[in-house]
């Protein structure tokens, strides 16, 4: 893992030398709190980088989390533990020690309109669409974002 000062080094290295940069941030995963996941949006804006993506954990067969939701009791699940990831990435499949489903739906809201609400990021991706099409595209996705 990186810590704090490496993750900054590494994206002022990105930006020093004109590369965009992603970001893929994690919620919902077991030991997750609302304080945590403050963090995490802490460290996300602070890095700012070019794009970024905040994902819901899910508990897919095959992996150790899988494993550990199971025999933890995570998955609200009626019998088949597969029940709970059908629904898609969208709503969380699993709880956490310390969120509900409920919550972590919530705070994974909070998190992407705390990062892509942002004057100075919303700035940065709209002064470099081209066309109608690509303002149109970030308008309706602007205007999803909001309605969620």
């Amino acid at each position: 893992p990186f810590t704090r000062p490496q993750a900054r080094a590494a994206f002022a290295a990105l930006r020093n030398a004109g590369i965009a940069s992603f970001a893929y941030y994690l919620v919902g995963l077991p030991w997750e709190t609302a304080d945590t996941v403050r963090e995490t949006v802490s460290l996300a804006r602070e890095l700012d980088s070019d794009y970024a993506n905040f994902f819901i954990a899910t508990p897919l067969p095959g992996t150790r989390y899988f494993d550990y939701a199971v025999t933890h009791h995570l998955l609200e699940h009626r019998g088949d533990p597969l029940h709970a990831i059908q629904e898609g990435y969208s709503r969380p499949a699993a709880r956490g020690h310390h969120l509900s489903r409920e919550e972590i739906a919530h705070w994974h809201r909070w998190a992407v309109r705390q990062f892509h609400l942002r004057p100075r990021y919303l700035w940065k991706r709209l002064s470099r669409l081209h066309g109608l099409t690509e303002w149109a595209r970030h308008l309706r996705g602007g205007w999803t974002l909001l309605r969620s």
